[in-house]
């Protein structure tokens, strides 16, 4: 007969003093469940201790997704909170902005027109002066004097 055994650790019994220290380690190839006869000095502590070795083994440690529920309630009512601030003290608040905006946009285009008026004033200017301008033509006057000089006496 060959029997299978599987043991994690092996099991113990520690003596110190007037304590005696007890380790089991169970067959994991068992299917009956493991038992244990004697007295125990304080079966309180021993009874806590196989229940959170019950939890530790049962236990899920993986991450679980969080629940934000109280986030959303408090940001809803936070929302509601604002919104009766805002129809409480500021009422009107939006039409006034409105209405600044409009006489802002209105003067902006009064001003667009005159800096319109100001530049074709500067560019009619800018023609007349050109135009009274007597040295404009200076290099053309030049150049024709050296060439009727030329034509006439080469060597002059």
């Amino acid at each position: 007969m060959k029997v299978n055994y599987k043991y994690p650790s092996p099991s113990m019994c520690i003596n110190k003093g007037s304590e005696t220290i007890l380790g089991l380690s169970p067959d994991l190839y068992r299917d009956e469940k493991v038992s244990f006869l004697g007295e125990l000095k304080h079966p309180l502590i021993f009874r806590d201790s196989m229940l959170m070795l019950r939890e530790i083994v049962i236990s899920d440690m993986s991450t679980k997704k969080k629940e934000r529920v109280e986030f959303f309630e408090w940001l809803d009512t936070e929302i509601e909170r604002r919104l009766l601030k805002h129809e409480q003290y500021l009422p009107g608040v939006r039409e006034d902005i409105n209405n600044d905006i409009n006489e802002l946009l209105h003067s902006l285009e009064e001003n667009n027109t005159d800096v319109a008026k100001l530049i074709d004033v500067k560019n009619n200017l800018k023609k007349d002066i050109e135009s009274l301008d007597v040295w404009k033509d200076y290099y053309k006057i030049e150049r024709d004097f050296w060439k009727f000089i030329k034509d006439r006496d080469l060597d002059l």
